[in-house]
């Protein structure tokens, strides 16, 4: 709706419900913290646009039972009883709205396991998720560009999810206005496999070609999924020829 109004950079704040619209009106991402579920403060920092971030969690809205133990509002459909799985937090970036809010909840409802079990199969949203231990685990999405980088000293442009493509095409288009000429599909070599990861980077390629930009996909040694993985083998491959 506020797209269609010409708006092309909000941030709307719906308790706990964020939707990024664009960039920060003077240029670059949004910057969202990450709520600290144990007390004040925050676990981390989010940068993004064009998605929606959304959180559920047991940390805010519970309530204390005749035994004393704390029962979270999220109800388990299998048992019919309040959640109890190990997390308190659960956090869902992706491209729509009514997507994250879903996920979040179901996420939470599955636990650690059941949740990357499914972000596995589907790959089309990133989470983070905190467990009652403290210990936070961020799908490698949220990262994958950072640490590419790192590996590697070019710049790469990371999504969240394969298929959130929101917003590409004008990063893209501002890249060639840059004098950025040609773009590199690098999604994970699950692509051979995955009918999600390979339309997600057919569509790349296409939104490349609808930019102005020249494309091609990369690929590597199926053994290593990621780019990233592939970059540190051949790091420490080379550390062990010089060490030989």
């Amino acid at each position: 709706m506020l797209e269609e109004q010409g708006i092309t950079s909000a941030l709307l704040d719906l308790g706990g419900n964020i939707q990024a619209i664009g960039s920060r009106p003077g240029g670059g991402d949004w910057r969202l913290g990450i709520r600290n579920p144990f007390g004040d403060g925050q676990v981390g920092m989010l940068t993004v646009s064009d998605c929606a971030v959304v959180t559920s969690g047991s940390y805010e809205r519970y309530f204390v039972g005749e035994d004393g133990r704390e029962y979270c509002h999220i109800i388990d459909p299998a048992t019919g009883y309040p959640v109890d799985n190990g997390l308190v937090s659960m956090t869902i970036v992706t491209e729509e709205g009514k997507v994250a809010d879903a996920l979040s909840t179901s996420m939470f409802v599955k636990g650690l396991e059941g949740a990357e079990e499914y972000w596995r199969e589907h790959q089309d949203f990133e989470m983070i998720a905190i467990t009652k231990e403290g210990d936070v685990y961020v799908t490698e999405g949220l990262l994958k560009a950072d640490i590419a980088y790192c590996l590697t000293g070019r710049s790469f442009v990371a999504v969240a999810g394969v298929n959130s493509l929101n917003g590409l095409e004008s990063a893209l288009r501002c890249m060639a206005q840059n004098g950025t000429k040609l773009v590199v599909e690098a999604y994970d070599m699950d692509k051979s496999e995955n009918e999600y990861v390979a339309d997600a980077a057919e569509k790349v390629q296409q939104i490349a070609h609808t930019a102005g930009l020249q494309s091609t996909s990369l690929v590597w040694n199926t053994a290593y999924k990621g780019i990233d993985d592939w970059q540190l083998a051949l790091r420490q491959e080379e550390t062990k020829e010089k060490a030989a």
